[in-house]
């Protein structure tokens, strides 16, 4: 009768590619037998030539070179060790995501490549000087904010600020509130929970990770409330594009041409004034946060026109000024 540990072979052998081999190792029969030995699973050379074949049947890419012994490793993967670099450093420079559960994370991706190409993905210097969060429940209370918008429920949770002593002081002395979620938005390495407000008729953001106690409130609604461009509202709420919007001449040194092209994209049009200098007119939404950019370019950024705009600046300008007097 075959041993039980016999039938677990297959899977025993496609984890040891899976984990030992990659374009750059690869392992021989031999060494495959002796593994399996390891674990008190005889095998033979025919028996492990007729797995390859297996595994290869079900779709795995292993390639096959023939010495003296077959040896073998995996050559495709799910994911590309670019890839699993790119979600690796995603991990690591985000804030909203606290350091414990980053480690966690990106110990979980390395179980996706061999043993030798995890090593790679081990950039400890992506994480020196990271500001993260100290919330460990936010990808928790993420996963529940989903339940919620698919399942059309509502959702109830405590919001906090910090005090002076950077201390967690709820708002509503400690009050659940109640909302219905319509969409999350994540801008500046922050999630955002976007509620209406039957009330008022309006929606209310939330910080996702000043949120505590967060719980799916299983009564259905029936509100279908959404912004018609949900990217135009995001970035209406977090970028340069809520105010009054309006026609602005701005005039820019040269050194930032690239800047403007990458705020204001390639379809930017560019009119060369002198050796230093360049001018756009482009439709802004006029707010602090437009004044503010301009703002920290110093002497290489000017707004020409409309006047109002331009007085605006100055009295932005003029305010800053006092506070340092």
């Amino acid at each position: 009768m075959e041993s039980p540990k016999n039938k677990l072979k297959l899977l025993e052998i496609r984890d040891l590619l899976l984990r030992e081999t990659d374009d750059g190792h690869a392992i021989s029969t031999q060494q495959i037998i002796d593994f399996l030995a390891s674990k008190n699973i005889q095998s033979e050379r025919k028996s492990i030539y007729h797995y390859i074949q297996l595994l290869e049947d079900y779709g795995m890419d292993i390639i096959t070179e023939k010495d003296k012994q077959n040896w073998y490793h995996i050559a495709n993967r799910e994911f590309q060790l670019a890839e699993l670099k790119l979600l690796v450093d995603a991990i690591k420079f985000s804030k909203f995501i606290t350091q414990s559960k980053s480690v966690e994370l990106i110990e979980k991706i390395k179980t996706l490549t061999s043993k030798h190409e995890a090593q790679l993905l081990q950039r400890d210097d992506l994480v020196t000087g990271r500001l993260k969060t100290r919330n460990n429940s936010i990808y928790l209370n993420v996963d529940a904010i989903h339940d919620a918008i698919l399942g059309k429920y509502k959702l109830k949770f405590k919001y906090f600020d910090y005090d002076m002593s950077k201390e967690v002081k709820y708002r509503r002395n400690g009050e659940f509130y109640v909302v219905i979620p319509v969409f999350l938005c994540w801008d500046d390495e922050k999630y955002y929970c976007i509620t209406y407000h039957e009330q008022h008729d309006d929606y209310v953001v939330y910080r996702v990770d000043k949120m505590r106690e967060v719980n799916v409130v299983y009564q259905k609604h029936t509100i279908d409330k959404k912004p018609e461009d949900i990217e135009k509202y995001c970035d209406q709420l977090f970028n340069m594009f809520s105010g009054v919007e309006k026609n602005i001449t701005m005039r820019f040194d040269r050194d930032l041409l690239n800047v403007v092209i990458d705020r204001f994209g390639m379809d930017v049009n560019i009119k060369p004034m002198d050796d230093q200098w360049f001018e756009i007119c482009e439709t802004v939404y006029v707010s602090p946060t437009f004044l503010s950019w301009m703002i920290q370019f110093q002497d290489k950024a000017k707004i020409i026109e409309p006047k109002d705009v331009v007085d605006e600046m100055k009295r932005t300008l003029e305010k800053t000024l006092k506070n340092y007097e």
